[in-house]
């Protein structure tokens, strides 16, 4: 990965994510579930102008692996994933 120059500083910011379900149900055996999962994590991405490099699924939970993302607290972006998955998993299933 290159360093990214942002205003007057130059580096590069990655988070890794691990985001796991309440109860540690197996939600992620479903492909359906996925594919609308990696689909709500792409756009999010594309909404903050950041690069998801990476997704894995467990049964019971994702990890994410973003960069370019010195803009952003780890709050606000762990805010912004799980939300809009979240909300686009329970409205289309």
């Amino acid at each position: 990965m290159q360093p990214v120059s942002v205003g007057s500083s130059r580096g590069e910011s990655n988070f890794h994510m691990i985001f796991t379900l309440k109860y540690r149900r197996d939600v992620f055996t479903d492909d359906e579930v996925r594919r609308m999962c990696l689909e709500s994590f792409a756009e999010t991405c594309y909404a903050l102008s950041i690069r998801m490099e990476a997704c894995e699924f467990g049964p019971d939970h994702v990890h994410l692996f973003v960069g370019r993302c010195k803009n952003y607290s780890v709050p606000y972006m762990v805010q912004r994933f799980k939300g809009a998955s979240s909300h686009r998993i329970r409205h289309e299933l």
